[in-house]
């Protein structure tokens, strides 16, 4: 926070800059010098008793949150892993909630139980279902991290249980197993 004076033809401002907690920077102007110094110590007394403001809430969607998320961390992964969760996310997720606003879904963590319901009703598979809600849950972990939003309603949604998988009848019989119907 800084107090500087200013020239606007002959008559002197006085302008009073500080730093938002988003880190914009911010200033306002006054006739007199005494207004401005008033300002200073009302902003510097807000900030050491922690009383600055919030940043404002930005309007983003999860659909937004996803191609934030992409960019920063698909290009970490193997090439498969991309084809599958650009495919889980257009197939499950991208339709139903990628309009929904972050703090709508923290909100009312429902939507998720309706976006499972989706699934079920269309006959996505168990294991499909489970890797859609595991990328879910990735992606809300990330807007937790980037502050976005204070929780993340998909941490701890119960996953449809996936059975072990099957093995060819010829394996099972060479290791002396009977095949588990």
């Amino acid at each position: 926070m800084s107090v500087q004076r200013y020239m606007v033809g002959k008559r002197a401002m006085w302008r009073v800059r500080w730093r938002e907690p988003n880190g914009t920077m911010r200033s306002k102007s006054y006739p007199t010098k005494a207004q401005a110094d008033r300002e200073d110590a009302r902003k510097r007394a807000e900030k050491l008793l922690g009383h600055t403001p919030q940043p404002v809430q930005q309007r983003r969607t999860l659909g937004h949150a996803w191609e934030e998320w992409w960019q920063a961390k698909a290009p970490d992964k193997a090439e498969a892993t991309r084809r599958s969760y650009l495919g889980l996310w257009r197939a499950n997720i991208e339709s139903q909630l990628g309009g929904v606003l972050l703090s709508d879904l923290v909100a009312d963590p429902s939507l998720l139980n309706e976006l499972q319901k989706s699934m079920n009703a269309r006959g996505v598979g168990k294991q499909s279902h489970r890797r859609t809600l595991v990328i879910l849950v990735m992606l809300l972990n990330q807007c937790v991290g980037w502050k976005w939003i204070s929780e993340n309603p998909a941490r701890g949604i119960e996953k449809p249980p996936v059975g072990p998988r099957g093995r060819p009848a010829s394996v099972l019989a060479a290791c002396g197993r009977a095949y588990p119907g």
